[in-house]
């Protein structure tokens, strides 16, 4: 694992992230998208490079996870931030965001493109093929998975209208309970592995 200098090093910091968001959707979203979007993108960032992709390829997949959450911001806000449990109706609309997202920035014209375009779209498929869209991950490439995996522990971790903020163990437990459905076998235990094993990585979670 990395020295916690390296760690700050290589991770994505809150400015930079901002600044992705400036860059392809040429605004900031809710604070509440923009602190989640950044530790998403500081995490699957990291467990890229965990995997063994390249510095390059792991910076592209955070910059992917940064925007993962994009299409939210052309849903009504009433819906986004219910402080309630969404009905049915609102939860159809609520999955819209991956397609709407994967369109706004279908005009990105950089080496980051279709692999953007893929997170947004296809962030909430799960390795049993019950997700939005119905396709098993396991057809989808690699990223697309770690991007969700992340997305579903830093969920876990925030406070929701439904929901107090679980304790890292408590987060840990979840995702251990989604091993065979919602992912792979193998992505779990990386995972968990990648998370129990870091203690300066859990302090930067805390952080």
């Amino acid at each position: 694992m990395y020295e916690i200098v390296d760690l700050l090093e290589k991770l994505m910091d809150s400015a930079l992230v901002e600044q992705i968001w400036i860059k392809y959707i040429g605004k900031l979203p809710n604070v509440s998208i923009l602190n989640e979007s950044k530790t998403v993108a500081r995490l699957s960032e990291q467990l890229s490079r965990d995997m063994g992709y390249s510095i390059k390829m792991s910076r592209q997949i955070g910059i992917a996870a940064a925007l993962h959450d994009a299409g939210k911001m052309l849903l009504a806000p009433e819906i986004v931030y219910k402080q309630s449990k969404l009905t049915p109706k609102e939860f159809e609309v609520i999955k819209t965001h991956t397609w709407l997202g994967a369109n706004m920035l279908s005009n990105v014209h950089d080496d980051t493109n279709k692999l953007i375009q893929n997170v947004c779209l296809l962030h909430h498929e799960k390795w049993n093929g019950e997700g939005y869209m119905g396709i098993p991950s396991c057809c989808l490439p690699e990223y697309i998975s770690i991007v969700a995996i992340v997305d579903v522990f830093v969920a876990a971790l925030s406070k929701r209208s439904y929901k107090e903020a679980w304790t890292l163990d408590t987060a840990l437990g979840h995702i251990q309970q989604l091993s065979g459905s919602h992912f792979s076998h193998e992505l779990v235990k990386t995972f968990l592995r990648f998370i129990s094993g870091n203690k300066q990585l859990q302090f930067l979670i805390a952080g």
